[in-house]
This record gives C-alpha cells, sequence and structure tokens, in this order.
C-alpha cells in the first residue's frame, strides 16, 4: 500500500471568491489549526477572518513533488491571494528581484540617500562607540543598583 507524503489544498472564500493555495505533510485539520492561529502570518488570514469559506483538498500526493504540486495549483487557480510563491527557481528569484528594482527604483534610491544621510550624522559615532565596546555589550555601571 501507498502512503501519501502530503495533500494540496486550498482555502476559498465564499463571500469574495480569493483561494488560497497551500500544502501540508500533516493533517489537513492540524494545518487548518496552525492558518486560525493568531501568530499567523500568511494571507489566509484574510480569508479566515471573514467567516465564510471551504477548504478543499486539491490532491493527495504520493511522491516527494509536494512543493511542484503546491505551484502548479497556485498557478492554474484563480484568485489566489498567496504572496509567497512555493517552488521559486533561481531564475525565478533573479527575474522577479530585476523587476521590483525597475518598479521601485526610484523608491529604493531614496531610501539609499536617506541611509547615507543618516550615516553621516550620526553613524560613525554609533559604529565607533559598537566597536569599542568589550563583546558588543552596554557597558552598564552596576553600581547604580545599590
Amino acid at each position: 500500500m501507498k502512503t501519501h507524503n502530503g495533500y494540496v489544498y486550498c482555502i476559498h472564500c465564499n463571500i469574495t471568491g480569493d483561494n488560497y493555495v497551500g500544502s501540508t505533510r500533516n493533517s489537513i485539520d492540524i494545518r487548518m489549526r496552525s492558518h486560525k492561529c493568531k501568530a499567523n502570518k500568511c494571507q489566509s488570514k484574510h480569508i479566515l477572518a471573514r467567516g465564510d469559506y471551504t477548504v478543499e483538498v486539491l490532491e493527495v500526493v504520493f511522491d516527494n513533488d509536494l512543493i511542484m504540486r503546491e505551484k502548479y495549483y497556485m498557478n492554474n487557480t484563480e484568485q489566489t491571494i498567496n504572496k509567497v510563491r512555493c517552488g521559486v527557481t533561481e531564475e525565478e528569484r533573479k527575474e522577479s528581484a530585476r523587476l521590483h528594482h525597475i518598479e521601485n527604483n526610484e523608491r529604493i534610491n531614496e531610501n539609499l540617500r536617506n541611509h547615507r544621510k543618516y550615516q553621516q550624522t550620526w553613524g560613525d559615532c554609533i559604529a565607533k562607540r559598537h566597536r569599542d565596546t568589550p563583546h558588543n555589550l552596554l557597558l552598564i555601571d552596576t553600581n547604580i543598583f545599590d
């Protein structure tokens, strides 16, 4: 009997039609508990907050291609709200970074100018004090606690 390596699932918002596609090697119940956790930082929290959603298993995966199957469903499911894309190749990552830089060039340059301005006024002083502090710890006069 062949055992599965995981599930690819979809959380569908019945109000907006948004979809969150995910994968897990645990049971769907266990994975949904972590989606419902307050510490959840992924986009599924927006669907769950609306309260009207359905969870569907898209595929039971029997080999080690769980991430690639998740990527397939992310790319082929309409209205996916996933921000983090799984299974990204190095070429895709580089192209995405290049496009981000082109689209945000002015904002990036402004941040660099502000950073340099900050370093010129405060950075050298802070860097020297940090460098001269043993073990990078603050020196505290413990006599003040007596």
